[in-house]
């Protein structure tokens, strides 16, 4: 009789590869780069035109992302398409560990990684940490599964993803030491295979080092060269280590609060079951949940603590708190009550009460003076919890605890399964309020498309062609704008225009101004947008907790026409233009 290829379980990890897809590719290419990711993917661009010197420390998004646009032609899509393509993988590394958290855990890990919040930020901008973490927990799953020469290959590909590889590298170390000397022996019963797993992560003597070291080798040469063409691929990915080290000593770029909120609230299903495997795993001592708690701690820790760390850095994270979530949700609804109905009544009504609460709370003012109507949904809320326990408590006390337990434990876990589906969507950029999401690696460039469109306009009125028009660039220093006029055949980027020069466009920061108004004519454009994090209140975090909403910091940015293009207007003298 022939193996059926698509199980059940092989089904459902591909059900849950979709849902990582479909969130890490819809609305991909709508937003315009920001500055940083455009930093990445312009020197992609010129590298596929030949014209690239360096290599900053991600040599692998800058070499193949300069590949796709050699293939084809560059766009917002294109530059985000691998870390989106890894991102989506990734959600399949959990079939590598059944045979360590079970087949169970395994499975619920794999639709963790693809709803978790930060991997879905991570994996929509281009940047080189969703490749880290995707070829580490590839590798790592090969080891487990004897492959060395796929170990290698995934581990040699990991090595390239950019500084993020050392900070993983740094977190495991840590972890491997603190195991080593300080974590007790107990074995775990009734689960030989994760005994085996702590095993190997205790000592590195049994790891298939000589088998794999080649292919490590290998992999490293060939996609850091891209096919040998580029070697500066290799200082480049040298140089990342330096830039790790070189974080320590950066200024810190992110509040603590921010961070926390941020995390926390994207993540809140995964820390409270988390950090309930974690208190259980301490307290049974089990080993396996005892290595994943250590690595959930050194990972919060190292996160808050490094200077240079970024908000998708909650990434690493992330990933050991949704392996201990799993863990919970498998022991959780391993052995379902008999009274199957009363439970689910309970937790559909348990559910609704919370959901009520929510959007009471949810429409909380965020005006001063109503502190009485803020004070009443609170207490409200309040009761809703008070009441779903007393409900609990009957159903336990007229039928068993076991299904009072269960029906508190399925309502809750509801409530929060939507929560985090809306922080989901919130991750990707395409609600409402695309600025507020906490997931990005710099300012959301509000006007970029509306001032795209409009200098294309002025160049196909005046040129006959939408990027023929001559448009010169002062004193804005933005990847994010030469990555927007990459494709105009007439740009110049200066400080200053020379006295002799009386250019069709041009752009300048919104303090700068024109001698006189009537040669040139100007209008301001909401350029860089960001939340006021630091500045908001409790109130405040209210609404972006709930609504996304909150104040944000802008930076303008004015684009001058030279008047004479506008029907009707004779040329002005050129001295009148702007500075």
């Amino acid at each position: 009789m022939k193996n059926r290829i698509l199980t059940v379980e092989n089904f459902l990890y591909l059900a849950a590869f979709v849902i990582a897809a479909g969130l890490r590719f819809v609305g991909l290419g709508r937003e315009s780069l920001s500055d940083y990711e455009a930093s990445l993917a312009l020197q992609a661009l010129a590298l596929s035109r030949g014209d690239l010197a360096t290599i900053s420390p991600q040599p692998f998004y800058v070499l193949w992302t300069g590949f796709v646009f050699f293939l084809f032609e560059s766009s917002n899509l294109l530059a985000r398409l691998l870390p989106a393509f890894a991102g989506s993988i990734m959600t399949l590394g959990p079939y590598l560990y059944r045979k360590a958290l079970g087949r169970n855990s395994a499975l619920f890990l794999a639709f963790g990684l693809a709803l978790s919040p930060a991997l879905v930020g991570a994996s929509r901008q281009a940047d080189g940490l969703t490749f880290s973490l995707c070829f580490a927990t590839l590798a790592t799953g090969f080891f487990l599964n004897n492959s060395p020469a796929m170990a290698g290959i995934m581990a040699g590909l990991a090595l390239l993803g950019g500084p993020t590889i050392w900070m993983l590298l740094f977190i495991l170390g840590v972890v491997f030491l603190w195991g080593r000397l300080f974590s007790p022996r107990e074995r775990i019963e009734g689960e030989p295979q994760a005994e085996e797993v702590v095993s190997l992560a205790s000592s590195h003597h049994e790891l298939p080092w000589r088998a794999t070291m080649p292919w490590v080798l290998g992999s490293f040469l060939f996609a850091g060269t891209l096919f040998f063409n580029q070697l500066s691929g290799i200082s480049a990915a040298t140089s990342s280590l330096v830039s790790f080290f070189g974080g320590w000593s950066a200024p810190l770029k992110i509040g603590f609060a921010q961070f926390v909120i941020a995390l926390v609230s994207g993540e809140a299903l995964t820390f409270g079951l988390g950090l309930w495997a974690l208190g259980r795993g301490w307290w049974y001592k089990n080993r396996l949940e005892m290595l994943l708690g250590r690595w959930f701690v050194v990972s919060l820790i190292f996160v808050l603590v490094y200077p240079s760390h970024r908000m998708i850095d909650a990434a690493l994270v992330a990933i050991p708190l949704w392996c201990l979530a799993s863990r919970q949700i498998e022991r959780w609804f391993q052995r379902l009550p008999e009274e199957r109905l009363p439970s689910f009544v309970l937790a559909a009504a348990i559910l609704a009460l919370y959901i009520f609460g929510w959007i009471n709370i949810a429409g909380t003012p965020t005006t001063q003076e109503l502190g009485g109507e803020i004070q009443l949904r609170w207490l409200s809320f309040a009761g809703a919890v008070i009441i779903s326990l007393l409900m609990s408590v009957l159903v336990a006390w007229g039928w068993s605890p076991r299904v009072g337990g269960y029906g508190l434990r399925t309502g809750i876990l509801g409530v929060l399964l939507i929560y985090l589906a809306f922080n989901a969507w919130s991750a990707t950029g395409l609600g409402r309020q695309p600025a507020a999401n906490p997931w990005r690696t710099a300012p959301y460039l509000q006007d970029s498309d509306l001032l795209a469109v409009t200098i294309e306009q002025f160049s196909s009125w005046k040129a006959m062609n939408r990027l023929a028009i001559d448009l010169t660039v002062v004193g804005v220093d933005s990847p994010g704008l030469k990555w927007l006029l990459r494709n105009h055949q007439a740009v110049q980027y200066v400080e200053s225009i020379a006295a002799d020069q009386n250019p069709s466009l041009v752009i300048t920061p919104v303090r700068s101004s024109p001698l006189s108004g009537a040669s040139y004519t100007g209008q301001d454009f909401n350029w860089k947008q960001s939340p006021a994090w630091s500045l908001m209140l409790p109130r405040e975090w209210m609404k972006w907790l709930f609504f996304r909403e909150a104040p944000f910091e802008r930076e303008a940015i004015v684009l001058w026409v030279r008047s004479d293009l506008f029907p009707g207007v004779e040329p002005e003298p050129a001295e009148n233009k702007p500075q």
